[in-house]
């Protein structure tokens, strides 16, 4: 075969394999890297979320039996019973979800309900208060939305006998918290993290409102605000913010930096609100996660983050307030509890 061909048979072949690497790289390769990135992110943005995630149930597997929804896989539950409060909290995850309020009815009728405030995660519009941390490369994790907590102290929850949950991951993190509640609307969330591994650990706390999906009930109200709320400062002066469940729909996050303060999720008449330490630095956020009619609208903030030296423990106190948005009884919080713009 004469030299030229065999030159040019070369240059083919380097072409052709030229033009099959790049195919392999476009059609192969990048999407395999894409898909990578995509799982990293999806990844990080759990990590993110912390112990607040928002239920993805489809309306097929809804239940409208609240014993059901209540009892799912085997939960446990610690009742709670005040003058104007009664439901429970749940051992998984240690949500505050299921809450009325037997001060008022929901109808006129004698023998009608107590207003519903929370419910729990499986039936449609769940609506509850959840606590916990978050934290980079943790052995062992934190406390998120399925942890079994265990009831160490106390049996049902009222204004005499706080309750205390336990839970330790098993790496050297012991996670205390203590739960008590006024005789009005107000549960206090103390948490107590105790190092007894042999290294230092960051942790933030991190607590949100969480309602997935938006009844038809709700948001309709032109005059008063339904919707995300919340009060925002620099620990002298603050500024009341809002936003309605149609304008919050179309505004994946919101978020803002305040001392103290407080945020939470309001309808015409009720209140969820999350209440800081008045000193410390939080970082505030108003979500939506998923589509359609049961994307879930989240309130949930980050405190200070803490780093635990070995054999030591750290101590976070929480506020929520859960109620009627009774003028005497928000401006009395407000004054007493040094709530800025709690009215």
């Amino acid at each position: 075969m004469p030299p030229h061909n065999n030159s040019r048979n070369t240059i083919i072949f380097i072409v052709i394999a030229s033009i099959m690497l790049l195919a392999y790289s476009f059609f192969v390769m990048e999407p395999q890297t894409q898909k990578r990135r995509a799982a990293q992110e999806a990844a990080a943005a759990a990590e993110a979320t912390g112990p607040i995630t928002a239920p993805q149930p489809s309306a097929a597997v809804f239940t409208t039996d609240r014993r059901t929804a209540l009892g799912a896989n085997g939960t446990q539950r610690v009742p709670i019973e005040t003058s104007t409060l009664k439901g429970s909290l749940s051992l998984t995850g240690g949500r505050i979800d299921d809450l009325f309020l037997t001060d008022y009815r929901e109808t006129i009728a004698a023998d009608a309900p107590a207003v519903e405030l929370f419910r729990p995660e499986g039936m449609r519009h769940a609506f509850f208060a959840q606590f916990g941390w978050s934290g980079p490369n943790i052995p062992g994790g934190v406390p998120g939305p399925n942890t079994p907590w265990q009831l160490t102290q106390g049996a049902t929850l009222t204004p005499t006998t706080p309750v205390v949950l336990t839970w330790d991951n098993g790496a050297g993190l012991r996670f205390t918290r203590r739960i008590s509640v006024d005789d009005l609307y107000v549960f206090t969330v103390t948490d107590t993290v105790a190092n007894f591994s042999g290294q230092a650990v960051t942790i933030t706390p991190r607590s949100g409102v969480l309602r997935q999906g938006v009844p038809s009930t709700l948001g309709r109200n032109q005059v008063l605000h339904e919707g995300a709320i919340g009060a925002f400062g620099d620990g002298e002066s603050y500024r009341t913010e809002q936003l309605k469940y149609g304008a919050w729909s179309k505004k994946p996050s919101v978020e803002h930096e305040s001392t103290g303060g407080w945020l939470g999720i309001t309808d015409k008449y009720w209140l969820a609100a999350l209440v800081p330490p008045q000193d410390e630095k939080i970082e505030a956020r108003f979500l939506v996660e998923g589509d359609g009619s049961d994307a879930a609208h989240i309130a949930t903030m980050d405190g200070e983050a803490h780093t635990i030296q070995p054999n030591t423990q750290i101590t976070e106190t929480r506020h929520l307030f859960a109620g009627a948005k009774r003028t005497d009884l928000l401006v009395g919080y407000q004054v007493s509890r040094a709530r800025p713009r709690f009215v």
